[in-house]
């Protein structure tokens, strides 16, 4: 395997090896892994980007993966990553450094108000609203973050060689499609300044500041030239996905109009298809059992002699006696927690709910009138009823009242008790 990748990254091609390594990643980590990314390959994956065909290599942070990786109690991830990059250069016949971080000693670090020495590019790399931007790979066992715009063109503008301005210039012209920007000197100085200020620029001489205020004035001039559309479309926002499956199930839950086709129903397929289908769904009667043929009714013709076996003439259904209107009842829709529907038939396999019960009426004749008053209703039982006032010792009869309370059947006492009376 050759020290140095000299195989063109085009977008295709690399988003087929990120498989490959992704594939290796679950295997070793079982789960997805997440890499902060920068360089030429966010500006050949990125959607809204893509100002570049391809490229050599994959700059990514190895550092910050590390020790994300130690805190949660993994001591060899970067060795497995290693391993991983490794079997995806032999099975694509790479370069060894197809995917490397020799950018890592000279990304800055910063310190937290807790005097803590802190990776200022990765942390603001993995804030949610970066990784809803700025994603530029995604599945099951990697996902590829790329830096904020901010460091992305400040560690360009560090070396600005080869495809480095031109990069610039596209990251300034996507921000002029989004948010507006006129990009001059002083706006992309103080824009710097303030997200990227680890970088030291308050340090920098006169010299250095004034060379890197000409790298800014070529950038904005490159960008105010780009020419958009030749390079790429203007932004545009990622689209909301549809789950397939969701839509499949809609279209068949469709009704089908050779469905809705109704035909005269027996009393015996009635009831089955009323005790199916109690609710509303039973008016429609699609594909349930009336559609099937019963034993004594063809499905589209009646019955008629056959040659075969003998006939067998339709059982006479029996006539159902309708209920009198004052008991009369609706379908018993309270137990489906339904609406009330209008009043329909109700076959004899479905049994009237019994009524409410009636207090029965008792008649008491008057010299001048006649009084109905309900009947007077039994006692509680005892255990419901609320107990009265003991009765008096005074009022029992002889013989149940005992003067002292019985010992113990063990107690090998004389068992007395002196009675009255």
């Amino acid at each position: 395997m050759q020290e140095h990748n000299e195989v063109l990254l085009t977008k295709d091609f690399l988003v087929r090896v990120l498989t490959y390594l992704s594939v290796r990643l679950f295997d070793r980590f079982r789960t997805t892994v997440r890499i902060v990314i920068h360089g030429g390959a966010v500006m050949v994956l990125h959607p809204s980007l893509s100002c570049r065909m391809s490229t050599r290599d994959v700059d990514y942070n190895h550092r910050s993966f590390e020790s994300h990786w130690i805190k949660r109690g993994v001591p060899d991830a970067g060795a497995r990553l290693i391993k991983c990059i490794e079997e995806t250069a032999l099975a694509f016949q790479l370069g060894a450094d197809w995917m490397n971080a020799h950018a890592d000693v000279a990304l800055p670090m910063a310190r937290d108000p807790y005097g803590k020495l802190v990776d200022p590019i990765y942390n603001d790399a993995v804030t949610p609203q970066n990784v809803a931007m700025n994603t530029v790979f995604e599945s099951q066992g990697l996902v590829l973050v790329g830096v904020s715009w901010s460091w992305a063109v400040a560690l360009k503008l560090i070396r600005y060689q080869k495809d480095d301005p031109g990069d610039i210039a596209a990251i300034l012209k996507l921000g002029t499609e989004m948010r507006g920007c006129q990009w001059t000197v002083e706006l992309i100085e103080g824009w710097l300044n303030k997200l990227c200020s680890p970088m030291g620029y308050q340090n920098y001489s006169a010299t250095q500041l004034q060379w890197n205020r000409a790298k800014m004035q070529d950038a904005v001039k490159r960008a105010q030239q780009l020419n958009w559309a030749a390079a790429t479309t203007s932004y545009q926002p990622p689209p909301t996905l549809i789950n397939p499956w969701s839509a499949h199930q809609r279209q068949q839950q469709r009704p089908h109009p050779a469905h809705n086709l109704s035909r005269p129903l027996t009393m015996a397929e009635g009831s089955a298809d009323h005790e199916r289908m109690l609710s509303s769904q039973a008016r429609r009667r699609t594909r349930s059992f009336s559609a099937l043929p019963s034993a004594h009714t063809s499905f589209n013709a009646p019955p008629t002699h056959s040659t075969s076996r003998a006939f067998v003439p339709p059982v006479p259904s029996l006539p159902v006696p309708t209920p009198p209107s004052a008991s009369a009842t609706p379908v018993y829709y309270y137990y489906y927690n339904q609406p009330a529907q209008r009043q329909r038939h109700v076959p004899v396999s479905v049994p009237p709910q019994p009524a409410a019960t009636v207090t029965p009426t008792t008649y008491y004749a008057h010299s001048h009138q006649t009084i109905s008053r309900p009947a007077t209703q039994p006692p509680p039982p005892a255990a419901m009823s609320i107990p009265s006032a003991p009765t008096p010792v005074s009022s029992l009869p002889p013989g149940f009242v005992p003067t002292h309370y019985f010992p113990r059947i063990h107690h090998p006492a004389v068992h007395r008790v002196a009675m009255m009376g």
